[in-house]
């Protein structure tokens, strides 16, 4: 089975349509035979977060307080090691 990973800066997709692109890209990936984990940057958290809701795992990463999310890709990288296994059935979307 493959596993989907959709990467998502939050706020900004609030805001530029990206989020209706998201819902529409979810629902027929539902449909299909897939994992599928949104994982959202500058999400409104106070919190990293890990959490499923209508089977789509959620991995959610507040905002960071100094710079943007691509300033702390040491940060990221690390939670990915530990939430995101190595396979080749693995997809990544970057939204």
């Amino acid at each position: 089975m493959k596993n989907i990973y959709i990467l998502d800066e939050h706020q900004s997709s609030k805001r530029n349509g990206i989020g209706t692109y998201l819902k529409e890209l979810i629902y027929f990936l539902q449909k299909m035979d897939v994992n599928i984990c949104l994982i959202s940057f500058n999400a409104d958290e106070s919190e990293f977060s890990i959490r499923t809701e209508n089977n789509i795992k959620q991995i959610l990463f507040p905002p960071f307080r100094r710079g943007g999310f691509l300033d702390h890709h040491f940060s990221i990288t690390s939670f990915f090691r530990l939430y995101v296994e190595d396979s080749p059935n693995n997809i990544f979307f970057f939204i």
